[in-house]
């Protein structure tokens, strides 16, 4: 009888083909329980097995790490749930316990094979394709081997995001998601500009990307590795095809293999658990594009923050799903990070918002000014117009109040409040100080423009015209 094939790996480069085979023979006895086919191995045999793996695996090239670690999740999954099958019967409950303990060690490395464990949540009825119903059954027959955005066509497994009268449902759905919050949207130049968690600055909203926080190609290869380790594990599948969240997303071949319909990965490409407007710049280049959101986040300042408040707060992030979740919150990887970033730069998000109001009323007030060549009132309007009411910026939503409502008087008042509430409360100087610091280049950088324009005039005769930007 045959011994498992990585018992004995020498070469680093037939550890794929090994664990394949093994994975194969294993499956076989589960699925027509008969595991005479190989001798079975104790554990200490598959402790030191996978220590072997793992040191020589790491000299193999990205792509074929990626494999062996999946291949290896296989393996777990079966080893956890059929380990009696498996081992050796002479196998000792101490050296069962040290395979465990292996085992465990290994998976919080790698992880472990993605699950259903999640509905997915699509954009609203709203902005769905109409007779969406009557799609979804027709999706939910055709067989996808092989989903990819780049494919010509829905039969050759090309996924893209839904539409409705030719309007992308995801963006549609996100711009309602962030008109719902007051402080995620500013009015300007009769369009929208929104809030940007990054850098809690406002832009045009063809400037962000419908971007998959988890990305389509990492969702796409989590839904494939779920289903081949159902054509390997019969319970695995049974579990999976009972599962709740199961939208019959699976079909089966002549031969009784399980694929993917078109539907199952449709419906997750356009969850809107896992999508948010982020910047172009920030989504290209050297910024997210494709990767982990893990890694990602802990590549910039504000996840860097994000994962610390997660580990002291003590939260973590759940990859066993699809989707990855914040435990013990039970919410998606994107709503978690969003609210947090909300909740955590609140004040600097309300001065940012007021502060933008005030420069654009100013930049208005400056053109208007060259175009008519009437001159700003001097300091005093330039400092009623960059006066910071301290009230708004601290306490108050910036949307019960316009820049056009701050008067001297209430300036001034807003002065001494700040500077009363610096003395009850440190944690604001900083803000404060930053505001103080653009209020002051601002009005240095418009007094500059101002004077240049009144130069110009008075070295040129002719009336100067400019459109209002």
């Amino acid at each position: 009888m045959a011994k498992m094939k990585i018992l004995d790996v020498r070469n680093p480069t037939t550890i794929i083909n090994r664990l394949e085979s093994d994975l194969r023979t294993i499956s076989n006895g589960l699925k027509t329980e008969n595991h005479s086919g190989y001798e079975h191995p104790t554990p200490t045999e598959l402790i030191e097995a996978i220590k072997n793996i793992d040191l020589m695996s790491r000299t193999l090239k990205n792509k074929d790490i990626t494999r062996v670690q999946q291949l290896l999740r296989y393996l777990c999954f079966m080893l956890e749930h059929h380990e009696s099958s498996i081992l050796s019967s002479t196998a000792s409950r101490a050296a069962k316990i040290q395979l465990r303990e292996k085992l465990k060690e290994l998976t919080n490395n790698i992880g472990t094979v993605p699950q259903l464990t999640t509905q997915v949540e699509l954009p609203e009825k709203r902005f769905l394709p109409q007779k969406m119903n009557d799609t979804i059954k027709r999706w939910k027959k055709i067989s996808c081997p092989n989903p990819k955005r780049t494919a010509s066509s829905i039969e050759q497994g090309k996924i893209t995001f839904l539409t409705r009268g030719g309007e992308n449902a995801v963006r549609s759905a996100l711009r309602a998601e962030i008109k719902a919050k007051k402080l995620a949207t500013l009015d300007r130049e009769s369009m929208q500009q929104y809030l940007n968690l990054l850098d809690t600055e406002y832009y045009k909203e063809e400037l962000f990307d419908a971007d998959h926080m988890q990305p389509s190609s990492g969702l796409i290869s989590r839904l494939k590795e779920m289903i081949e380790l159902m054509n390997l594990d019969p319970t695995f599948k049974e579990d999976m095809i009972d599962s709740e969240y199961n939208d019959d997303y699976f079909l089966e071949d002549e031969k009784g293999n399980i694929i993917g319909n078109y539907w199952l990965y449709a419906s997750h490409y356009n969850a809107m658990q896992n999508l948010w407007f982020l910047l172009t710049s920030d989504n290209s280049g050297g910024g997210k594009v494709d990767a982990d959101p893990i890694s990602w986040l802990e590549n910039n300042s504000v996840g860097k923050e994000y994962l610390k408040y997660l580990h002291d707060n003590g939260r973590f992030i759940d990859k066993s799903g699809i989707f990855y979740m914040v435990r013990p919150d039970a919410i998606a990887l994107k709503e978690s990070f969003t609210k947090w970033v909300e909740g955590n730069n609140l004040r600097l998000i309300k001065f940012c918002r007021l502060f933008s109001q005030i420069h654009h009323e100013l930049r208005d007030g400056i053109h208007d000014g060259m175009r008519t060549q009437k001159r700003l009132r001097s300091d005093s309007e330039m400092g009623v117009m960059l006066s910071t009411n301290a009230d708004i910026v601290l306490n108050k939503d910036p949307e019960e109040s316009s820049v056009s409502d701050v008067d001297p008087e209430l300036a001034e008042e807003a002065d001494k409040l700040a500077r009363k509430k610096l003395k009850s409360n440190p944690r604001h100087t900083a803000l404060l100080m930053e505001a103080a610091q653009i209020q002051r280049d601002t009005i240095r950088e418009a007094r500059k423009e101002i004077s240049a324009q009144h130069q110009t005039r008075a070295s040129n005769p002719v009336q100067l015209t400019l459109s209002k930007k």
